[in-house]
């Protein structure tokens, strides 16, 4: 079985906390304000990817979460690296 991340002990006496004030699971996890991040990689904002994205989203925000989006495709990001991207002394001299 895999090994699940535990909170921290402030984390779980809050979450007691709001139980004990009468708050259910949606409540407490806005109260909580978790931080998410989609890594999103696909230029068609018509794709299956870009849907699934969108829908994550709106069910994240509506669970309370923060969500950040970050764009691979908009940022220009390059999957590969080339020489150019090396900087500084190349200890392996092929390299150079």
């Amino acid at each position: 079985m895999a090994k699940t991340k535990e909170l921290s002990k402030d984390v779980r006496d809050k979450i007691v906390d709001l139980h004990k004030a009468g708050m259910g699971y949606k409540t407490i996890a806005k109260q909580l304000a978790e931080k998410v991040l989609i890594v999103y990689a696909h230029q068609s904002t018509g794709s299956f990817n870009a849907a699934a994205k969108d829908a994550a989203v709106t069910a994240l925000t509506a669970q309370g979460c923060k969500v950040e989006v970050s764009d691979l495709y908009a940022m220009k990001f390059k999957a590969s690296a080339t020489v150019d991207d090396i900087t500084g002394n190349s200890l392996n001299q092929c390299f150079t």
